[in-house]
């Protein structure tokens, strides 16, 4: 080959093949992360939604509350500890600016308020619910203040948050065991 010929050759690859092939690979893979976010996208919606739903799951109960105008045989607790998980976890969001978080669980805190108020309306105890839900409200803004604005590290202070609402979504998720004892005591009557 001749020297001409290896200029020739050595200019095609390397001053317009290879910047070519850079760019082209760039844009192949933008375009493979937009699919990726896409998809992502998609998945989030979709566990946004059914998230949403499964919260919903408490209309049937609040519907056989307002069909028999009683509480019976559906214990508060559940519906409380839900609440106290879902304003732990909006706190949560703001704390770490995830607008997903705290949209899904605002829906979700409005429904359980929703299911509360309905609960104590027709509960024959009104009293002892009351008092749980304002303990629980005191207990939230202390536990609030204390962990938001006594500690002056801002990422220690989302990490105490987080670790709390984990703990507070294992109480949430135990506190249906709580009817174990309604049914305990139904049997007996029975």
């Amino acid at each position: 080959m001749l020297d001409n010929d290896k200029a020739i050759l050595h200019f095609w690859f390397s001053e317009l093949f290879f910047p070519l092939f850079k760019k082209l690979r760039k844009i192949l893979c933008v375009s493979k992360i937009y699919k990726m976010i896409h998809l992502l996208n998609i998945a989030s919606n979709g566990c946004i939604f059914f998230t949403i739903v499964m919260f919903a799951t408490g209309i049937p109960q609040c519907l056989q509350m307002i069909k028999t105008k009683s509480t019976k045989n559906i214990t508060f607790l559940p519906y409380l500890m839900t609440n106290i998980n879902n304003v732990s976890w909006i706190v949560y969001g703001q704390m770490t600016e995830n607008f997903t978080i705290i949209f899904v669980n605002a829906v979700k805190s409005i429904l359980q308020t929703i299911y509360m108020s309905i609960f104590i309306y027709f509960s024959t105890t009104k009293n002892k619910e009351i008092q749980q839900t304002s303990l629980s409200a005191i207990t939230a803004v202390v536990v609030w203040f204390i962990s938001t604005q006594m500690v002056n590290d801002a990422e220690f202070s989302t990490y105490i948050v987080g670790i709390i609402s984990c703990g507070i979504t294992m109480l949430m998720f135990s506190s249906p065991l709580a009817e174990i004892n309604t049914v305990f005591k139904g049997i007996q009557a029975g």
